[in-house]
């Protein structure tokens, strides 16, 4: 079975309805696993299960023995571009983001001006695209390195 690359506009605006069920697919999709879910946010892992559960009927992950995560998505899955996640996120995240300071050793934030051909700008995306298929796979093993120190320093 293909790997989904989007979700439907109404899969989007169910997720949107329950903002519970959006945290718990936001980082269902992002390799979190249930315990690391309730772990750092203030939900039970029967809650987490339940939302998983729903997660796993609309398709979008496979819920597996133990309560393990297989995303059922594509490495270059997005958010449709003009669909209730993202106005969600506009709505919602992208003033608290914007207003951080990004003064912590782990946040930056990156600018970078000038003017570019048509070319440069394809080029420019399609990295972007790229870098942003491998985020998935830097996001788990940076989590699992910070938790390999953490046994060792502990």
């Amino acid at each position: 079975m293909p790997k989904l690359r989007v979700l439907e506009r109404d899969q989007e605006a169910r997720l949107v309805g329950d903002e519970r069920l959006l945290l718990v697919a936001v980082c269902a999709l992002n390799r979190w696993t249930a315990g690391e879910i309730t772990a750092e946010y203030r939900l039970t892992r029967a809650e987490v299960v339940k939302y998983l559960l729903v997660k796993d009927r609309m398709g979008v992950i496979e819920l597996l023995p133990s309560d393990r995560i297989r995303p059922l998505v594509a490495r270059d899955f997005d958010w449709l571009p003009d669909g209730p996640i993202r106005a969600y996120f506009m709505d919602h995240a992208l003033g608290d983001f914007l207003g951080s300071r990004f003064s912590e050793g782990h946040e930056t934030m990156e600018f970078a001006q000038g003017l570019v051909t048509e070319p440069a700008l394809t080029q420019l995306r399609q990295e972007l695209r790229r870098l942003r298929a491998r985020r998935p796979h830097c996001t788990r093993s940076q989590r699992q390195r910070l938790s390999s120190s953490d046994e060792e320093s502990g």
